[in-house]
C-alpha cells in the first residue's frame, strides 16, 4: 500500500484526495467499530492534515507531495489498519482494506501485470533463462504513462474530470466498506465479488489488454463470454429490479421489519434469491432481445422467464427451514418482478417511441391517403426515420366510419373528395398513397387537386430490390442467370403515382 499511494500520484490532489478518502473510511469504522483508540486519533490529525494540504494540492496545484509524502500516506494507511484489525475482530476485516484501498491497490496490480507482460521477452513465456527472468523483473519499476488516471486522460477526459471520477469511484468503494461493518460483515463476501467483477470489466473498458492473458484459463475465458458480453446496464439495472421486488414484498407480506429471526433468514436468503433469478435470465435467454424492438411476443417471453426464476427461487428456499408466509412472499414478489421488469421495458419502448416523434416534428408535413395496414406501415416509417425529412400531419380514407379516429395519436381528417379543403385549411408539401385499392378517379381527382395547388403525389412501396441475378428457388443446383439484370421484386421507398389520363 505504501508504494500504491507513490504509483497512482500521477495527478494534482490525485494521491492526497483518495488518501483523504481512505482516511476518513478507516476512522468512521474504526468509530463504529470500537470508539476512540489511537489509531482513530492518528487518522483524525491525519485526515485533517490532508485536507489543508489538498487545498493547494488540488489542480492547478500549488506544492506536492513527491515520493516521501505519498509513500508517507500509504504507510499510515497500511498500518492504521494493521493495528485497528488487532483491537477486535470485527473493526476491520480482512475484506474490508480491499474496498476502502480498491483504487491503489487495483493500479497498482495493473501495473504489475502491464509491466511483467511487455516487450519481446514477455511474449515467450514462461522464461527460462536467468538473464529474461532479470529483465522481466526490472521492468516492473521501469514508469510509465499507462496508469488508471492517464487512461482517463486518453479517452478525453480533462485533469479535473479525472481526478473527481477517480474520486467518486473511491467514495463508492468506501460507501460499500461502510455498508458491510454496518450489517456485520454478512454479505462482504457478495459484495466484494460484485466489486472484482466491476473492476473487471471497468479494466477491459479502459483497454487493459495486458490482462488478456488472464483469459487462456478456461474458466476465466468462460466468465467472460457470459458475463462481458451479456452483462450490460441492462443486466445491472435488473439486479437492482430484483433486489426492490424482494424487499418491497418482504415489507408488504411482514407488514414492516418483521420479528428479528425472520429478518435474519431473508436476509441469509436474499444472496441466494438474487443468483437464482440472475441465472434463470441468462440462461433463459433474457438478454438477447433487442430492447429498442420488442414487441408482444418478446414481453410475454419475458413474463414467463420471470415466473419460471419465481418459482425456481421458491422451490430452493423452501429447502432452508422457511418462516411462515413464504408462499404469499413470493407471491407478491413474482407480481411486484413481473410489474418492475416488464413495465421498465415497456417504459423503455415508450420513451424511444417519444422522442422519435420530438426529432420528426419538423420536417416537409406528409397527408396520407390510406389508414389501413400499409398506412400505418408508413406512418410509422415516417415518424422513426428522420432522415426522410418527413412529418405526417393526418391520414385520408374513403372508409367514412373511420374519420375523427386517429391512428399512433395521428388523425383521419377525411375522405378523398374532401383533399380539396384539408389542403385549403392545412399546411401540406405532399401526398403520400399507401393503398392500392383506391379507384382510378379517386387517384385522378386527387392528381388533380394536387396538380392545382403544385403539391407532389408520392406512392410509398414495399419491395425488395434483388442485389444479384440469382434465382433463389426452382433452379438445379443453385445456377446462376448471368447476363441479366437484377429483378426487382418488393422495396420501401416513395415514388411518384402516374395515373392513366382518363
Amino acid at each position: 500500500l505504501t508504494n500504491a499511494f507513490n504509483l497512482i500520484d500521477g495527478l494534482d490532489g490525485l494521491a492526497a484526495g483518495l488518501g483523504l478518502i481512505a482516511g476518513a473510511t478507516s476512522a468512521a469504522i474504526f468509530l463504529i467499530g470500537g470508539g476512540m483508540s489511537d489509531s482513530l486519533l492518528l487518522l483524525l490529525i491525519f485526515c485533517g492534515a490532508l485536507t489543508g494540504f489538498l487545498h493547494y494540492n488540488f489542480y492547478p496545484a500549488k506544492i506536492f507531495l513527491g515520493d516521501s509524502g505519498s509513500q508517507l500516506i500509504g504507510y499510515v494507511l497500511a498500518v492504521t489498519a494493521v493495528t485497528g484489525s488487532q483491537k477486535g475482530a470485527t473493526a476491520l476485516p480482512v475484506i474490508i482494506p480491499l474496498l476502502v484501498f480498491g483504487l491503489p491497490l487495483l493500479d497498482t496490480f495493473l501495473s504489475i501485470v502491464r509491466r511483467t507482460f511487455k516487450g519481446p521477452t514477455a511474449r515467450r513465456l514462461p522464461l527460462t533463462s536467468l538473464s529474461e527472468r532479470m529483465v522481466s523483473a526490472k521492468r516492473i519499476f521501469k514508469a510509465d504513462r499507462n496508469h488508471l488516471h492517464h487512461r482517463l486522460l486518453s479517452m478525453g477526459f480533462s485533469h479535473r474530470s479525472a481526478v473527481l471520477t477517480l474520486y467518486a469511484l473511491a467514495t463508492a468503494l468506501s460507501l460499500l466498506a461502510l455498508v458491510s461493518v454496518i450489517a456485520q460483515q454478512r454479505n462482504s463476501g457478495a459484495i466484494l465479488l460484485i466489486v472484482i467483477v466491476g473492476m473487471y470489466l471497468g479494466v477491459r473498458k479502459l483497454g487493459y489488454e495486458e490482462i488478456a492473458f488472464l483469459r487462456a484459463a478456461t474458466v476465466l475465458h468462460w466468465w467472460e463470454r457470459i458475463m462481458f458480453k451479456r452483462l450490460s446496464s441492462h443486466a445491472a439495472l435488473d439486479l437492482i429490479l430484483i433486489a426492490a421486488a424482494y424487499w418491497i414484498a418482504f415489507v408488504l407480506k411482514y407488514e414492516g421489519l418483521g420479528a428479528p429471526a425472520v429478518k435474519s433468514w431473508y436476509l441469509l436468503a436474499f444472496p441466494c434469491v438474487v443468483i437464482i433469478q440472475m441465472t434463470v435470465f441468462f440462461g433463459l435467454g433474457f438478454y438477447q432481445g433487442v430492447r429498442r424492438a420488442m414487441g408482444i411476443n418478446d414481453l410475454l417471453s419475458l413474463s414467463l422467464t420471470a415466473a419460471i426464476a419465481v418459482v425456481l427461487s421458491y422451490v430452493a428456499a423452501v429447502i432452508y427451514d422457511p418462516p411462515a408466509g413464504l408462499l404469499a412472499f413470493f407471491a407478491i414478489n413474482g407480481l411486484l418482478l413481473q410489474v418492475l421488469l416488464l413495465g421498465g421495458r415497456s417504459a423503455y419502448g415508450n420513451l424511444v417511441h417519444l422522442g422519435r416523434r420530438e426529432r420528426v416534428i419538423e420536417g416537409a408535413s406528409v397527408l396520407i391517403y390510406g389508414a389501413g395496414r400499409r398506412g400505418a406501415w408508413i406512418l410509422q416509417e415516417l415518424m422513426e426515420n428522420r432522415r426522410l425529412g418527413l412529418h405526417p400531419i393526418g391520414f385520408l380514407d374513403d372508409d367514412p366510419s373511420l374519420i375523427g379516429f386517429m391512428i399512433n395519436r395521428v388523425r383521419i381528417l377525411g375522405s378523398g373528395p374532401d383533399l380539396a379543403s384539408i389542403l385549403n385549411s392545412q399546411k401540406v408539401s405532399a401526398v403520400m398513397i399507401s393503398s392500392h385499392k383506391i379507384s382510378a378517379q379517386r387517384l385522378a381527382h386527387v392528381m388533380r387537386v394536387c396538380s392545382q395547388q403544385r403539391i407532389p403525389v408520392l406512392r410509398g412501396e414495399f419491395q425488395l430490390d434483388r442485389v444479384s441475378a440469382v434465382r433463389l428457388w426452382g433452379t438445379r443446383g443453385g445456377q446462376r442467370n448471368q447476363g441479366t439484370a437484377p429483378e426487382k421484386v418488393y422495396a420501401s421507398k416513395y415514388s411518384s403515382v402516374k395515373v392513366p389520363s382518363s
